[in-house]
């Protein structure tokens, strides 16, 4: 359970450190100019990699590429055509293809943890678990012996 905790906190650490990103002034003003597209695939990525069953048991290196993917076409659906290609905007480009395959890595690692928390509680709730829970008729006689030897 600790580990799930600390999942959730790197999750959340990392939208802060995101959506902080542009604040910091590094240089010059304007540094980490991130186009809002990427802000809306990386929450989008993360949002569907912890909720989608399928994106959820997907291995990250399926998902790394297709998150990836994703956000090169829409790269050049928004700006590759209207705009040529300077070393500032392909530095921005990795730092945002960068930071969406992180979160996807985040965000693949905090749906696994919740897998394994809810596979556990279904196996607890639906006494999959051997000898944990028993129908009160089925063990009036353990129940009698165990009184018995506690007196």
């Amino acid at each position: 359970m600790g580990s799930i905790k600390r999942q959730v906190v790197l999750v959340l650490l990392y939208i802060v450190v995101v959506f902080g990103l542009e604040r910091l002034d590094i240089g010059a003003p304007g540094t980490f100019n991130l186009h809002p597209f990427a802000y809306v695939l990386i929450v989008l990525a993360m949002i569907l990699t912890i909720i989608i069953p399928q994106l959820r048991r997907a291995s990250i290196y399926l998902l790394i590429p297709l998150w990836g993917g994703i956000y090169l076409v829409l790269w050049s659906l928004f700006l590759g055509q209207f705009t040529s290609l300077t070393v500032d905007k392909l530095q921005v480009a990795i730092i945002e293809l960068v930071l969406v395959t992180t979160g996807v890595l985040l965000a693949h690692g905090l749906a696994r943890h919740i897998t394994q928390v809810e596979d556990t509680i279904e196996s607890l709730a639906f006494g999959e678990i051997p000898g944990r829970a028993t129908f009160l008729e089925d063990a009036a006689e353990a129940i009698k012996v165990e009184l018995t030897r506690s007196r």
